[in-house]
């Protein structure tokens, strides 16, 4: 999941990001916020006009077949975005000094606790605040370090450069992002496509500002030179001229 929201998948992404590229990768996430913004508004007129998710309007008017076919890629790419999540609750776990083998089945113990007891905006309350915070550190860590002098536009053609591209493209057209937000908007009754697209544009522009200040935190690590996830620690190290050496320990409570 990249740009439907800012979660484990994207910050570990645009730290890359800024680490390879500097600030090289910029455009490419603020020109995402007019497609972003596009497919998720139309998705929340369906709830806006229906009170109904795009499930249920599929199935009230197409065949059982159809329904299904509908259904498939948004199982699928939910079940991958669930895997890529639980990735970065391992990656934040091995920063805290806890072996994923220990940590996953009691994340997900507490999961499947929060879905069968239904008390999720209770834990969200919580999420949030530490949300906050870890955002809070990026930018506070930006402030400390200084607006570097990189180009906010680098393009290329090598592996490396599309493979990046295309982590960024990521959940544009995410058919359970399509979903969820057809689902939410009817779930909280509102029932004016003003109040819906309006909702949905702030959304897309601070997920996108949000991933621009990571980038801009971790920019210049590593600059132009291979550079992969397999070194978690030194993502962290954006954190560091606000964290010091605490640095992977809010980097790992952040990615939880």
């Amino acid at each position: 999941v990249m740009i439907a929201d800012v979660d484990a998948a994207s910050v570990l992404t645009a730290a890359e990001n800024g680490a390879v590229y500097g600030y090289g990768m910029i455009w490419i996430l603020l020109i995402l916020i007019v497609p972003l913004f596009v497919i998720q508004e139309a998705a929340g007129r369906i709830g806006v006009a229906t009170g109904k998710g795009l499930g249920e309007v599929v199935r009230e008017n197409f065949s059982r077949r159809t329904a299904l076919l509908v259904t498939l890629p948004m199982a699928i790419t939910d079940f991958l975005s669930y895997v890529a999540e639980y990735a970065g609750i391992a990656i934040g776990m091995s920063l805290l000094g806890v072996p994923p083998v220990f940590a996953l089945p009691v994340v997900f113990l507490i999961h499947l606790l929060v879905v069968y007891r239904q008390k999720y905006f209770t834990v969200e309350k919580a999420l949030l605040v530490i949300s906050i915070i870890f955002v809070a550190s990026y930018v506070a860590s930006l402030l400390l370090r200084g607006v570097l002098n990189y180009s906010p536009v680098y393009i290329g053609t090598d592996h490396q450069f599309l493979s990046f591209v295309a982590s960024d493209l990521g959940a544009v057209v995410m058919p359970f992002m399509l979903f969820y937000q057809a689902s939410a908007t009817a779930e909280k009754g509102v029932r004016s496509t003003w109040t819906s697209r309006t909702e949905t544009l702030l959304g897309a522009v601070v997920s996108e500002v949000i991933m621009v200040l990571i980038v801009m935190a971790t920019a210049g690590m590593n600059s132009f030179t291979s550079f992969t996830l397999a070194n978690p620690e030194k993502l962290s190290l954006g954190l560091s001229t606000v964290a010091g050496m605490y640095a992977p320990y809010v980097f790992g409570i952040g990615l939880v």
